[in-house]
């Protein structure tokens, strides 16, 4: 589902910036798509960085099926604490490197401690910047001229 803000963003993006509308008219009926919750999302974008997409997935299942709780309408469910509750070697386990499961527990620590909480993300302070306030949208755009397949998370 495309969100609500996308075509407001992707108008005034190509009114701000003639890159940006070069992309965007080249990229047309596609957009971001989240399938889950803030933490799974940024848990999963952490799994899949700097690997193949084939090698991203069979780590990510093994992953889930190590913390995952009870699924939401076909989609992994992750709670943050159950994954503090792994031991880094277990999260070894399931294939990711040293530095990726340190970073998956640390990020699940920060959603237990409520240092990262998703609910204030609207409310913190951003840089100005030509984008503004559709930063998230142009990167997208960007990444599509590297790479033209959209990956979900």
């Amino acid at each position: 589902m495309k969100p609500q803000y996308w075509d407001e963003a992707a108008l005034a993006l190509s009114r701000s910036d003639r890159v940006l509308k070069r992309l965007i008219r080249r990229y047309p009926g596609i957009h971001l798509k989240r399938r889950s919750d803030p933490f799974t999302t940024l848990a999963r974008a952490i799994v899949g960085q700097q690997i193949s997409v084939k090698a991203a997935d069979a780590i990510w299942r093994r992953f889930v099926a190590l913390v995952e709780e009870a699924p939401q309408r076909g989609f992994p469910c992750l709670a943050p604490p159950r994954v503090t509750a792994q031991a880094i070697t277990a999260l070894r386990g399931c294939g990711l490197s040293q530095r990726k499961a340190e970073y998956l527990s640390d990020l699940a620590e920060h959603f237990v401690s409520g240092r990262l909480d998703p609910k204030q993300w609207k409310k913190l302070d951003d840089e100005a910047d030509l984008w503004r306030p559709w930063r998230s949208v142009a990167t997208w755009y960007l990444w599509r001229s590297l790479d033209p397949i959209p990956v979900e998370y």
